[in-house]
């Protein structure tokens, strides 16, 4: 009698769902019976109907609430949201794909397989959603029936099974040179013969798509790839570069016709055998790379940078390797063989990693795709699931995208879920600057700025500036500038700035836009500025992008002035390294508008700050030096001025300044730095600057120049060798203003030294024992000391050389002029004597002590060449004595 209870029960049961209103079995009821009535629908063709059902059964028993987190795990439910979501997306594309997928060679068998196999639709279903396949999937579904048909290892569990789900997505639409069915067998006859690395065996099925899409090339090139890679090539790491080795560079072939045209291979087809023969540019060299590697079962893509095409591979477990790149990351764009998520910027990738091997991505998947189902009938239903999924696994994008469509079709979404979301956003993206300003230019505009006050609207432009600016090193932090401004614009327009002005202001390069901003605005504008600043204090180049931004805008507000000056000055008291040294120096000085003096007081307080500091980085040493030199002007080194009427508006003149008296007293060589200092009217535009000699030109320097309102340094520097007694010295200015422009210029000479060999006095030198055996003083860096004791016996200008006379060369910076031991000259700058740039150092010897001891010491780098350190001799007097 069990049996026969047993059938009853499912009549029964059947019999109520039925008079529900339900086409499907309770998701309580026995696996089998879920089973049964799938294999039933499939066996009808009634797909559409199948699919219906299991959104009515659905949306009946699994409710929109938290416990839904919980029942999204059981197998029933699970298998349901999967059915549903497989067929949801298979015939939106096309209605009759199952239909046809079904006529073929056990097709019925096949779908009744897959719709009764949750790991095998959930594996599918993972691939298709982070990469971007052709919405019409009949051709894929058709060769994984095949291969399913062909091979049984490819419906159990494991990599066989991945494999043929990745062909199916790889091949969904068809590729000219293989079938589905067809790079299935290569990958399985490859696996055979030893011919795939390791990782191919655990790779993800989203990965494996990456891998056997193989730029749709047939397996008869990927045989052949193999065939020409040497044994010890064939490790995940080397494989990704060996295509390299196999391709020439060349712009035209044999008989001259170009790369780019139709005769370059002959009419033949650019297989790899033939980009081998006749050679190639960036793209072929990218694709035999790229091919290479899908040869032996690495994931790869080609992408572009700008003019170029390059490929990225997976070179170990969990790192993405950028091959042929001649531009970093940030310049990195696309997929091209299988879009993935924001692939417009390659590196993201990496978020497609974090997210699929998140321990919470198969809930997350599962949430969206009841949440679909709900997303038919009841956006706010939906949007709560996809919290939860969102919650589940915070970096997967799709999620986000589709909770914020959710809350966009619910009209009773509260300011509150908005700021909700936003403030979640910027907590799940810390690593991925393009994810987090992607989402939240879905949420913020008309949906989280507007409902914020001024003082709000502050506080929550610094919480994300200070995630967006906290992207770890190695990670994505290359990507950051990339997404800055669309994100910090966006808040500067919310709160007042016109859009028509943004990009000037961003770029640093108002004149006009804060008479536009309403005077009762103007406050939260500075307000904005005062809140992002210390949060992006960890990136140097956003802070001092933001700090020029904001001086540019107020250029022309000497109360919105005198409050950044004090910001800026107050911030650089506390500065506690160099690094923010370094960062605040611009700022600082381009806010203090008072006179120039007062920037050269200031330039010369943060050289003594500089000096104090221990541990000094040569890059930003050079940075700041650099600097520093461009605001070092005193007024009363002005040669001359421009004033009202000198231009008229729009043609360029000359203007001409005798400087003869500034060179009476000159003994030597010198570069002569002259300061635009901007007064009053329009800008000048200094197209460039003359240094003549009795009318004669001597040097020029043809670096346009603009002084403005922004006062920022106009700075021009000529060469002006030792001057000839009697002769008159002229600096004339090739430039562009207008009637009412008015300003200064101010001068400084700096003296220079020539090598001529003679003149100059070796006292000794570095090589790599040497380096290595002087004390390492900070990280990397060892001290050698010079003894100029008998080169250096007078008071006055000291000038060091570092010539390099070998094939290496260490960097060198921070030399010092020492007397018995006590620093009393320093120059901190670093040159790459190899280079023959930057290798002069300019000191001075203070005092003259007789029987003091001279040095000279400077920080070396370890290098394995060697060179020699000169030092300019003293010129000898009558009586025998340096002068």
């Amino acid at each position: 009698m069990l049996p026969k209870i047993k059938i009853t029960c499912t009549i029964a049961v059947l019999l109520l769902a039925a008079a529900a209103g339900f086409g499907a079995p309770a998701l309580t009821a026995p696996p089998a019976q879920w089973a049964e009535f799938t294999r039933d629908a499939v066996a009808k063709g009634d797909f559409a109907g199948l699919r219906d059902s299991i959104a009515d059964r659905l949306r009946s028993e699994v409710p929109a609430s938290v416990g839904v987190a919980a029942q999204v795990e059981q197998p029933a439910v699970a298998l349901a949201v999967a059915q549903w979501r497989f067929l949801h997306d298979v015939l939106a594309g096309d209605s009759a794909s199952l239909a046809t997928v079904a006529k073929g060679n056990s097709g019925t068998e096949f779908l009744q397989w897959l719709l009764t196999n949750r790991e095998a639709l959930e594996e599918y279903l993972n691939i298709t959603s982070v990469l971007k396949i052709s919405d019409k999937r009949t051709y894929g579904l058709e060769g994984w029936r095949d291969i399913w048909y062909a091979d049984g290892a490819s419906r159990d569990p494991g990599l066989w099974r991945r494999v043929a789900e990745a062909c199916a997505t790889a091949f969904s639409a068809p590729r000219a040179h293989a079938t589905p069915k067809e790079r299935y067998d290569f990958y399985r006859e490859s696996e055979k013969a030893g011919e795939l690395v390791p990782y191919f065996q655990k790779a993800l099925p989203f990965e494996l798509a990456l891998t056997v899409h193989a730029d749709g090339r047939g397996n008869d090139e990927l045989e052949w790839a193999q065939d020409v890679t040497p044994k010890d090539k064939k490790d995940q790491k080397a494989v990704g570069n060996y295509g390299h080795s196999l391709v020439s560079y060349r712009l035209d072939n044999y008989r001259g016709q170009t790369v780019q045209g139709p005769e370059y291979f002959d009419r033949k087809y650019n297989d790899l055998g033939n980009i081998m023969e006749y050679g190639s540019v960036c793209g072929g060299i990218s694709h035999m790379n790229m091919t290479v590697t899908n040869a032996h079962g690495v994931p790869a893509f080609t992408v572009g940078q700008p003019g170029h095409c390059a490929y990225v591979w997976k070179s170990d477990d969990k790192t993405w390797s950028g091959g042929n790149f001649v531009s970093g990351w940030m310049e990195t764009h696309d997929s091209h063989q299988q879009p993935f998520w924001l692939s417009h910027l390659s590196a993201n990738i990496n978020l497609v990693s974090a997210a699929v091997e998140s321990p919470g991505f198969a809930k997350c998947e599962r949430l969206r795709w009841l949440a679909s189902v709900w997303r038919e009938k009841d956006a706010h239903a939906a949007y709560e699931v996809l919290s939860l999924a969102t919650a589940a696994d915070p970096m997967h994008w799709q999620a986000w995208h589709e909770r914020i469509d959710a809350a966009s079709g619910w009209d009773r979404a509260s300011n509150k879920d908005w700021r909700t979301m936003a403030a979640e956003i910027t907590a799940a993206f810390p690593k991925y600057p393009a994810a987090m300003t992607d989402l939240l230019t879905a949420v913020e505009p008309k949906k989280v700025l507007a409902s914020y006050t001024d003082k709000e609207r502050a506080a929550y432009a610094a919480a994300v500036a200070r995630q967006l600016t906290s992207v770890p090193s190695g990670e994505q932090w290359d990507l950051l500038n990339d997404c800055w401004d669309g994100w910090f614009g966006r808040q500067l327009t919310d709160i007042g700035i016109p859009e028509k002005s943004l990009k000037d202001v961003l770029a640093a390069k108002s004149t006009t836009a804060w008479e536009t901003v309403p005077v009762a605005k103007r406050p939260a504008v500075e307000g904005l500025y005062l809140a992002v600043l210390p949060a992006v204090e960890s990136n140097s180049a956003i802070f001092k992008n933001v700090s020029a931004s904001w001086l540019s805008l107020i250029a022309n507000d000497g109360k919105a002035g005198a409050t950044a000056a004090a910001y800026f000055q107050g911030r650089l008291a506390k500065a506690s390294d160099l690094r923010e040294i370094e960062m605040l120096a611009d700022a600082v000085l381009s806010a203090t508008r008072k006179s120039a003096d007062a920037r050269a007081d200031l330039v010369a307080l943060i050289r003594k700050r500089v000096e104090s500091v221990k541990k000094l980085d040569p890059g930003h040493i050079d940075s700041l030096l650099g600097l520093l030199s461009r605001y070092d002007f005193r007024e009363g080194s002005a040669i001359g001025k421009w004033e009202p009427g000198k231009f008229s508006g729009g043609s360029e003149q000359n203007v001409e300044w005798d400087i003869t008296s500034l060179l009476a007293k000159a003994s030597g060589d010198y570069s002569l730095h002259l300061n635009f200092r901007w007064a009053a009217g329009a800008p000048l535009a200094v197209k460039s600057v003359h240094l003549l000699e009795d009318g004669k030109e001597l040097s020029v320097d043809s670096q346009a120049e603009t002084a403005d309102n922004a006062l920022r340094p106009a700075i021009v520097t000529l060469r002006l060798p030792k001057p000839k007694a009697g002769a008159k010295y002229t600096v004339q200015a090739t430039a562009t203003g207008s009637s009412d422009s008015a300003g200064i210029v101010l001068a400084r000479a700096e003296p220079v030294a020539i090598f001529n060999k003679e003149d100059w006095a070796g006292v000794g030198g570095w090589g790599g024992k040497e380096i290595r055996a002087a004390p390492e003083v900070t990280d990397g860096w060892h001290e050698m000391e010079f003894d100029v004791t008998k080169q250096l016996q007078q008071a006055g200008p000291v000038f060091v050389l570092f010539k390099y006379n070998s094939y290496s060369s260490p960097r060198v910076m921070n030399v010092r002029v020492f007397v018995d031991g006590q620093e009393v000259s320093s120059d901190l700058h670093s040159c790459n004597p190899i280079s023959g740039a930057n290798t002069m150092y300019s000191l001075r010897l203070p005092v003259a002590k007789n029987g003091a001891k001279v040095t000279v010491k400077a920080l070396f780098t370890h290098a394995d060449g060697w060179g020699t350190v000169y030092v300019r001799k003293q010129e000898q007097t009558a009586k025998g004595k340096t002068a």
